[in-house]
C-alpha cells in the first residue's frame, strides 16, 4: 500500500471531524445539563463528570460548596484517585472480609482496622466494580455457554432428524420386504395346491388303469372258462 492509499480522503476527515465535534458537544452538553442540578448532584453524577475531567472547582461550584468541602465529600462516598497511598495487602483483606461479613458499617471499619474513612470507601468501590466485572464476565460464560448448548442442540435436532427419517426408510423397506413374503407365501401355497392337483389325478389315473387290466383279466378268464378251458 502506498502513501497516497493510508491517508484519508478529504471527505472522510471531514467525516471524522464532524464526529468527534458531535461527540464533544454531545458530552459538553450533558456535563451543562449534569451542573444544573447544583446540591442534586448524585455520587454517580460526580464519579461522570469526574471521569470527564470535569474541573473539580467547576463541581464545586455548582454545588455552592467550597473545594475542601467537596474533596470531603468525595472521600466519604469513595469518589478517590488512584493516586492515592497504597495500603498493605493484609490491610485491604482484613478490609474486604468485613465488607464481606456486612456487620459494622464503613465507619466503623474505619475505625477497627485504623485507616481513613475514604480508604473504606475506596475498597467498598473496587469490591462493587469487582463483582459487577465478575458478574458481567459470568453472564458473558453462560451467554457463550448457552450459544455452545444451543449449537449442540440444533445439531442433536438434525440428527434426530436424520433417525428419524432413515427409520422411516426402513420402515418403507421392511413394508415393502413383508409384503413380497406373503405374496411369496401365497405363491407356495398355490402351487403346493396344484402339486397336490396333479398327484391325485396322477393317482387317479393309476387307478383306472390298474382297473382296466383288472376287467382285462377277469374278461378272459372268463373266456378261458366258457371255452373248456381249452385253448
Amino acid at each position: 500500500m502506498n502513501e497516497s492509499e493510508s491517508l484519508l480522503s478529504a471527505d472522510e476527515l471531514e467525516l471524522l471531524r464532524k464526529q468527534v465535534a458531535d461527540r464533544e458537544a454531545k458530552t459538553a452538553a450533558k456535563v451543562d445539563k449534569l451542573l444544573t442540578k447544583e446540591r442534586d448532584l448524585t455520587a454517580s453524577d460526580i464519579k461522570w463528570l469526574l471521569g470527564k475531567e470535569v474541573d473539580r472547582r467547576r463541581i464545586a461550584k455548582a454545588m455552592k460548596m467550597s473545594i475542601s468541602t467537596l474533596e470531603r465529600y468525595l472521600s466519604e462516598h469513595g469518589l478517590v484517585t488512584k493516586s492515592r497511598t497504597k495500603i498493605e495487602p493484609e490491610i485491604k483483606a482484613e478490609i474486604k472480609n468485613l465488607l464481606k461479613e456486612g456487620n459494622l458499617t464503613r465507619k466503623e471499619i474505619a475505625k477497627e482496622v485504623g485507616v481513613s474513612y475514604s480508604t473504606v470507601a475506596y475498597q467498598h468501590n473496587q469490591m462493587t466494580e469487582e463483582c459487577e466485572s465478575m458478574a458481567e464476565q459470568t453472564a458473558k460464560d453462560l451467554n457463550e455457554q448457552i450459544s455452545i448448548l444451543k449449537q449442540e442442540l440444533e445439531q442433536h435436532q438434525k440428527a434426530i432428524g436424520t433417525l428419524k427419517a432413515d427409520r422411516q426408510g426402513f420402515y418403507e423397506r421392511l413394508q415393502q420386504e413383508q409384503s413380497k413374503v406373503k405374496e411369496r407365501d401365497k405363491l407356495l401355497k398355490q402351487l403346493n395346491r396344484d402339486v397336490q392337483r396333479l398327484i391325485q389325478e396322477r393317482d387317479d389315473l393309476l387307478d383306472n388303469s390298474k382297473k382296466e387290466n383288472l376287467q382285462k383279466q377277469h374278461d378272459l378268464l372268463l373266456e378261458y372258462i366258457r371255452l373248456g378251458g381249452s385253448t
